[in-house]
């Protein structure tokens, strides 16, 4: 009787704001009918993925309306309260600059160095403050009893959505979604076997450990060197120093001059037809496993010394050999093959698997295994 009254009180308030509209009773029933649902509304669960076209395809599985900033899920087998999803557009925190831990290390010298904090603090992305307080604000909405991690599936999905639950220091139960195909299908079972976060804790751990070493190298690594080429006269610009670019720019500058510094070398093979019955087949000279000739007039002499001589079958050998069928691509793989064929850049294959993966047509790009598990 209480929540009969409360509807019929909302309802009341809404007839009359619309009570001078030329808006036709229809209308004023649907009005009703919004109220109910209003005064109705059950706890839910929070769905928080790493990207909006992301969390577009997986809600697709389940009746549910796009509210531009989050899509409400009606309830359904899979969530009798249905749910409340919203996204994030990569990372929404970043590590604080070294300035923030003291004023101090504005001035760039060495006796700084090694800066390493006891503790890391973080801070939101400005570029990003839109999506990180809409997440937030649905955290700690007391609509929502408890968080589903729809992040992608691996460690840095993990990280982007981990790190806001600990930054806005989320006491809310907090269960995985672990989706390594978008179709409907494995959604649905996915949303089956949700289990605890902390069973891919590790994950986190071990993406954060790898954010924080990548600030250690490029904060230390960067100022040292450009203070010491600014002490030996050599410029006074920043040098960037990072873990990944510096080893890539290292492996791309050593074959650049390999390939500058490479001198061909002349050789010569000797190939020949024969004939056995019916038969004709190819075959090239070799002594010993060497096949490459680098003198030409030993080639050439070689050459007159076979012709149309009679050869004499030495030895024949049959082998049978298994050969398994290859793998599934991982992304490296797919890189490396789509290089081949297309001559595409590692980004644009990268952003053609996504696009596909979110589509439903492949699965998780990013996994590193060959093989399906069980």
């Amino acid at each position: 009787m209480q929540e009969e009254w409360e509807t019929n009180r909302i309802c009341k308030w809404f007839r009359s704001k619309w009570r001078n509209s030329e808006r036709s009773w229809n209308h004023k029933r649907c009005i009703r009918k919004e109220c109910i649902i209003i005064s109705n509304q059950q706890k839910c669960p929070l769905i928080i993925f790493e990207k909006p076209a992301q969390a577009r395809k997986v809600c697709s599985a389940f009746p549910m309306k796009d509210c531009k900033t989050h899509i409400e899920v009606s309830p359904n087998k899979y969530l009798p309260s249905g749910a409340i999803a919203v996204w994030c557009v990569g990372h929404a925190l970043q590590l604080v600059d070294a300035d923030k831990y003291s004023a101090s290390y504005r001035n760039w010298q060495l006796d700084h160095l090694p800066i390493i904090p006891d503790q890391f603090k973080f801070q939101v992305d400005k570029q990003k403050s839109s999506i990180f307080s809409n997440i937030k604000k649905w955290i700690n909405n007391p609509k929502i009893n408890f968080i589903i991690h729809g992040g992608d599936i691996e460690r840095e999905g993990q990280l982007i959505v981990t790190e806001i639950l600990m930054y806005v220091n989320n006491k809310k139960p907090v269960k995985r979604l672990w989706c390594s195909s978008l179709t409907k299908p494995a959604v649905l079972k996915a949303f089956q076997e949700l289990k605890d976060d902390k069973y891919h804790h590790n994950l986190f751990i071990e993406a954060q450990t790898r954010q924080k070493s990548d600030w250690i190298i490029g904060i230390n690594l960067s100022r040292c060197v450009s203070i010491l080429m600014k002490e030996k006269l050599v410029g006074d610009s920043l040098y960037s120093i990072g873990r990944v670019q510096t080893s890539l720019l290292s492996i791309i500058y050593k074959r650049e001059n390999e390939i500058s510094n490479f001198k061909s070398t002349p050789f010569w093979n000797i190939k020949g037809s024969f004939s056995a019955g019916e038969k004709a087949y190819q075959g090239k000279w070799c002594i010993d496993s060497m096949e490459n000739i680098m003198d030409k007039e030993k080639a050439e002499s070689l050459k007159i010394y076979c012709t149309s001589k009679e050869a004499r079958v030495h030895k024949v050998e049959i082998n049978q050999q298994e050969v398994p069928p290859p793998q599934f691509y991982n992304l490296t793989a797919l890189q490396e093959e789509a290089n081949t064929l297309y001559k595409y850049a590692p980004d644009k294959v990268l952003d053609l698997a996504q696009d596909l993966y979110i589509k439903g047509a492949i699965s998780y790009p990013s996994s590193t295994k060959g093989s399906i598990r069980k």
